[in-house]
């Protein structure tokens, strides 16, 4: 049976990752700080917390899938404690997958990196507490590079943008623009005319996995559906499918954050150098997600 590490397996992504994987036929080495049920009791999953490293057996892994990086969400995300520790965490990981030998080496990138560096470079006076996340995601992918260069280690960036479904952090805003239309609130937003790109979750972690399996060693992967549209647009979508006459404030919150410039990704690289299409619309996923949007907000399903 083919074997893969995936690192923070009992996260949003990483848990899906591992559902995934284990679908497809592996088994996988789950890495993380704790395990829901469901992890423990796979007979196809073996668990490790994250202060047992040392015991993990030496074996042919094909791939390290590195998704345990923590404080995405909220507060966190100004936690530079934490974020260093981000950051010496993928460096330690690039080291574990040497020990074991294993030749492959994923790393979750954001866009939120890109997006600080960006306006940084740009103007430094316009930095927030909140690019601290971003900061540290940028210099864990420089030093990661560089470690897995010098061990002569596969590894490969999938930057992550705007992936929802069923688990998804009630913070984000698919999740708390949801919750608002559910109960009849009313919704403020920016202008909403900043270019997004929200992907479905289930093509998201097989655009992972088909890049884990087919990617350039050293090249960056965009994970998103490709549709790249106003903000706005998606709202309104998700509006007209939840309550058609709800009242959407667009400009209501000032935003001085620079509009991400999507032009400088290669929105199409998973499709041509892995040949993964994907299978899923915007509101086939919002659809496939509402029940679980229901469960979470309404405390029933509706």
């Amino acid at each position: 049976m083919k074997k893969v590490i995936v690192c923070g397996a009992n996260g949003f992504i990483g848990k899906n990752l591992t559902k995934k994987l284990i679908s497809d036929g592996y088994e996988v080495i789950a890495i993380g700080h704790s395990f829901s049920s469901e992890l423990l009791n796979n007979k196809h999953i073996k668990t490790y917390y994250v202060n047992e490293l040392d015991l993990i057996p030496h074996d042919d892994y094909e791939c390290f899938y590195h998704f345990g990086c923590g404080g995405a969400t909220g507060s966190y995300r100004t936690d530079y404690n934490l974020q260093l520790k981000n950051v010496k965490n993928t460096c330690d990981y690039v080291e574990l997958c040497k020990k074991l030998n294993c030749q492959r080496f994923i790393y979750a990138g954001s866009i939120n990196q890109v997006e600080a560096n960006e306006t940084l470079s740009s103007d430094p006076s316009a930095g927030s507490p909140n690019f601290i996340y971003g900061i540290s995601k940028l210099i864990a992918n420089y030093m990661g590079e560089v470690l897995a260069k010098q061990y002569d280690i596969d590894f490969i960036t999938v930057m992550i943008t705007n992936i929802f479904g069923e688990n998804d952090n009630p913070l984000r805003l698919l999740c708390q623009t949801a919750k608002k239309l559910l109960k009849k609130e009313h919704c403020s937003f920016t202008a909403g005319t900043q270019p997004y790109d929200f992907i479905y979750m289930d093509d998201a972690v097989n655009q992972i996995i088909a890049v884990g399996q087919k990617g350039i060693p050293f090249k960056e992967y965009y994970i998103g559906s490709g549709n790249i549209r106003p903000l706005k647009e998606y709202l309104i979508d998700l509006a007209n499918y939840i309550d058609s006459d709800a009242d959407l404030g667009f400009g209501e919150i000032l935003s001085n954050t620079k509009p991400l410039d999507y032009s400088k990704f290669d929105i199409d690289a998973v499709k041509k150098d892995t040949g993964y299409q994907n299978q899923f619309t915007f509101l086939e996923g919002i659809e496939k997600t509402m029940n679980w949007y229901k469960e979470v907000f309404c405390d029933s399903a509706v």
